[in-house]
């Protein structure tokens, strides 16, 4: 396919910061808020894989005589690991008759061409999603566990084939016992490595068959009545997992090619996560986590080119350019980012948590 030809730019910074902005109201995107962003001066870097997650629990030392020096203890060192931001890529373009035709519209020729800008950015984060949802659901973490018509109420070991560690029975079953497996999962994770996790990622199709279940009203419905219903929402929810975040999605992407109907997917299935992550202000590749996102944002020297004098946390850059034939504006953007594991054991999978369900 020919390239466009005549190509000048002509904005950097403005539609890159205006893309920034934009993100925040782009709803249901939660991969930042899974993983924690870790921001990169190069576009490649390092950082640990744990695996040795015992040693700080195994008491060392002893009781030690007069100028007895004491004894050597240690921990294995993780695994080093590099990362390079991925880069990705999308253009849309338009002409001057669509800023005529859209300049008579209710958005306006400027309102036209931002929108064109949240396409390309909106694609950049739709993006980001499908790698962060993929790389979590097909991971081999040290816990998965498959939801099937006829396994253990609570969770058990029983049915582990492959990726899959063990076996609990899906949630539309009113004898299942939702409850007791994530308590039991959040407790054997601080068995394990010694925190308990601290978010959990659940559709909304798995959540409202959760508000619906008898484990579930049976603990918040105590005394309610019609003078005082019970309110069941995600607060109680939380208390009830001793969890500090519960991350909703209900986030779908169309597998159909420009110009057929739709055949939507959710993005992440009926599939729920439970990890942990590091508080806020402080991430670190090497503290243990389930996971970071690396994102290139660039330095003074060194940013994507020809993102000299712009750079974003996100590590999304929009690009505007025009060209003589065809005659056409541009707008771009590109990604660089990349989603990595760092410990399979401050995750658990729940592989089918609900039945499928067709949309209405």
């Amino acid at each position: 396919m020919p390239q466009p030809e005549g190509k000048a730019l002509t904005i950097s910074t403005y539609l890159t910061g205006l893309a920034v902005a934009m993100i925040p109201g782009f709803q249901g995107f939660i991969g930042d808020r899974i993983f924690r962003p870790f921001p990169m001066n190069a576009r490649r870097g390092k950082y640990w894989i744990w695996k040795d997650h015992d040693s700080f629990n195994r008491p060392e030392g002893k009781e030690l005589a007069n100028a007895e020096p004491p004894p050597i203890g240690g921990f294995g060192l993780p695994t080093e690991a590099e990362v390079k931001a991925r880069k990705w890529g999308l253009a849309t373009n338009w002409t001057d008759e669509d800023l005529a035709d859209a300049d008579v519209g209710p958005m306006g020729a400027a309102g036209y061409e931002r929108r064109k800008v949240r396409y390309v950015t909106y694609q950049a984060m739709l993006r980001r999603e499908l790698d962060m949802a993929g790389l979590i659901r097909n991971t081999a973490w040290s816990t998965v566990l498959s939801g099937t018509a006829d396994g253990a109420t609570a969770g058990s070991n029983a049915g582990a084939a492959g990726n899959v560690t063990g076996t609990f029975r899906q949630w539309n079953d009113d004898a299942a016992e939702p409850i007791k497996l994530l308590r039991k999962i959040a407790t054997d994770m601080e068995f394990r490595v010694g925190v308990r996790p601290n978010f959990m990622v659940i559709p909304q199709d798995a959540l409202d068959v959760l508000f619906e279940h008898p484990t579930f009203l049976d603990r918040v419905m105590g005394g309610a009545n019609t003078d005082r219903p019970a309110t069941v929402n995600l607060a109680l929810l939380q208390n009830m997992l001793q969890i500090d975040e519960i991350i909703v999605t209900g986030k779908v992407y169309n597998t159909a090619k420009e110009g057929e109907a739709a055949v939507n997917a959710r993005i992440w299935g009926r599939d729920i996560f439970i990890g942990y992550k590091p508080p806020e202000g402080e991430v670190d590749p090497e503290n243990p986590a389930a996971g970071y996102i690396f994102n290139w944002i660039g330095t003074d020297n060194a940013r994507p080119s020809p993102f000299q004098i712009a750079a974003n946390p996100q590590g999304i850059f929009i690009n505007r350019f025009t060209t003589q034939r065809p005659a056409a504006y541009w707008a771009e953007s590109y990604l660089f980012s990349s989603p990595r594991i760092v410990s399979t054991f401050h995750g658990v999978l729940l592989k089918d948590a609900v039945i499928e369900r067709a949309p209405l």
